[in-house]
């Protein structure tokens, strides 16, 4: 039963993302709401449920409206026409259904790149003929509400799908869009070519530097040529996901270690816990280093080198847009700032469902405010302040919900020994948590706030 729900949650998951994904990417064709994209996505979560179910689910937060119109884009995505979406909003609950109709479709897929324009939606996926034919039916309510077939076609891999540029290091104002773009190609990758990792504090910042190149190709969507660089996202995919545990259990780690010297006495309990995952985190350097020294990575060095020295010889695809960094850099982080926004809906603690899109949004913003700071000035330092604050907030909660249920799991096959020690750890972490679940109303007012909004625009207008 256990493993049922934990694959139901995970394909949850993956809908979520996939209908975010979605939502971005066609922006400029349903030109729907900025709220509305949090609303698909707790549909997706919901999807398998009867509209009367959903709104049973929902909490005692969500407004009247939004409670109608989540249960209204759940029946349409089961083709039913009850219950009614609120006044003026059945297009809307159309649109997301549309969404989410693709998403579910696509959720056993590799989505690779997503071509959004008004008339025209073309979607690349690696998947068998059948496979490709369920997302052309699941298109079918886009198509009827935006007109146009919808293009699904057999593509190369590729991680994301928008074509907005996020940034690099030592960007001047005035530098072209192309050359902007081989300077974070070649800062991202240059980095992880020349990387050495050799303990768990060193494959962290690796982690972080992996996460970076993905955004960038997320970010530059159709701007680069297939041809030229489709075996780096997949490489990126692999090397996050081995990467990716050292700095989970190193996290752990360090807080259970943080506990450790503010207790007095020894904890056995605790103790054993912490070098089980110390054990724990050297497994998965151990694996990240041989990784990072297979062929495999290699093989990615040599074709991403490839890519670097072909710098003038048609990495970018037609069309690629030529109006300076000063041009492009003011929208973009005002409309990261306002998708931010949105996902505030309320200033109650974010929900497991709410923290992983308002971290994600959080760190793309601070990541762009960070490497353009040399042309924001004084007020894009203020805003990044505030958004630096907002992300390692959110980071420490999530590692203390992460140390309270690897304690908890430690517990379940403890049948013997000192467990008084693991459970006063738990017990302190929980009172964290809840101190943290009281600073949470202030601290999303202070990033949502009329002062910070007009030090982004101070720093928009810098540019």
């Amino acid at each position: 039963m256990d493993d049922n729900r934990e694959q139901e949650g995970e394909r949850a998951d993956v809908i979520a993302g996939l209908a975010t994904t979605l939502f971005d990417a066609t922006e400029e064709i349903h030109q729907l709401p900025a709220e509305d994209r949090f609303l698909l996505e707790t549909a997706a979560r919901h999807y398998e449920l009867t509209p009367e179910e959903v709104l049973a689910k929902v909490g005692p937060d969500e407004s009247e409206e939004a409670a109608q119109l989540l249960a209204a884009t759940v029946a349409r995505f089961h083709d039913q026409g009850e219950p009614a979406a609120p006044a003026g909003a059945e297009q809307r609950a159309r649109a997301l259904a549309a969404l989410l109709r693709m998403a579910a479709a696509l959720r056993t897929m590799s989505l690779h790149l997503v071509i959004a324009s008004p008339g025209r939606l073309e979607i690349h996926v690696e998947g068998s003929e059948a496979e490709l034919n369920g997302v052309r039916t699941a298109a079918g309510l886009w198509s009827e509400l935006y007109g146009g077939a919808v293009q699904v076609v057999a593509g190369p891999v590729r991680d994301d799908l928008s074509a907005r540029l996020l940034g690099a290091p030592a960007l001047q104002p005035e530098m072209p869009f192309d050359q902007a773009v081989r300077a974070i190609l070649d800062y991202y990758l240059g980095e992880i070519l020349e990387w050495r990792a050799l303990s768990p504090e060193e494959v962290v910042p690796l982690h972080r530097t992996i996460l970076g190149a993905r955004r960038v190709f997320r970010m530059m969507g159709e701007q680069l040529d297939v041809t030229q660089v489709a075996s780096i996202p997949k490489h990126l995919r692999w090397l996050s996901k081995t990467v990716r545990p050292v700095r989970q259990w190193h996290a752990l780690v360090l807080n259970l270690e943080s506990y450790l010297a503010e207790t007095e006495g020894q904890l056995a309990g605790v103790e054993a816990l912490l070098e089980e995952w110390r054990a724990e985190r050297a497994k998965a350097t151990d694996e990240a280093l041989r990784a990072v020294h297979s062929a495999r990575y290699q093989e990615f060095g040599a074709a991403t080198q490839s890519l670097m020295r072909s710098r003038d010889a048609g990495i970018f695809g037609k069309g690629t847009p030529r109006q300076p960094l000063c041009c492009v850099l003011p929208g973009m982080i005002w409309d990261y700032y306002q998708r931010l926004r949105a996902l505030g809906l309320t200033a109650q603690p974010p929900t497991t469902q709410v923290l992983r899109p308002i971290r994600g949004q959080a760190r793309d913003l601070y990541h762009l405010l960070a490497q353009t700071q040399s042309v924001l000035g004084p007020s894009g330092t203020t805003s990044m302040r505030a958004v630096q604050g907002l992300d390692e907030s959110l980071t420490f909660f999530a590692d203390l919900q992460r140390t309270i249920s690897a304690a908890n799991d430690h517990l379940k096959g403890a049948h013997e020994g000192p467990v008084a020690g693991i459970r006063a750890l738990i017990d302190a972490r929980k009172a964290d948590r809840d101190a943290w679940l009281e600073r949470w109303p202030s601290l999303w007012r202070t990033v949502t706030s009329v002062r910070f909004r007009r030090s982004l625009g101070r720093a928009v207008a810098e540019l």
